[in-house]
């Protein structure tokens, strides 16, 4: 959050990857776990896209298949801010990507798990 800015505010995230990839980023100023963890899986599509990363899906093209509905651009969205905050991790490049979760984002398991019960 920038210095003066109210909690519940937005600014934008520049990814440093040009303006096309600035997003809005809700900041609610909360630093308790449950406030922390309901700001990552408040954003559409996150929970579906944790779900497929927790039963094994690797590839961007396996956890799009998972989604069905979801875009290409939405996902590329997402994953980035799951790499943001801390939850995701990519490795490699291009055709070579590979995306997992990180301890953190195993940590989201059985509340991703029990969303679908």
């Amino acid at each position: 959050m920038t210095a003066g800015s109210a909690p519940g505010s937005m600014f934008v995230l520049c990814t440093g990857h040009g303006a096309r990839d600035a997003v809005q980023v809700a900041q609610y100023g909360q630093y308790c776990p449950i406030a922390l963890g309901a700001e990552v899986l408040a954003e559409r599509w996150t929970p579906i896209i944790l779900r497929n990363l927790l039963v094994g899906c690797e590839r961007f093209g396996e956890i799009l298949d998972g989604a069905p509905g979801l875009s290409r651009s939405v996902l590329v969205q997402r994953l980035r801010g799951l790499e943001r905050d801390g939850v995701g991790a990519r490795t490699g490049s291009g055709a070579t990507t590979w995306y997992r979760l990180t301890e953190a984002g195993y940590e989201l398991a059985d509340v991703v798990m029990a969303l679908g019960r």
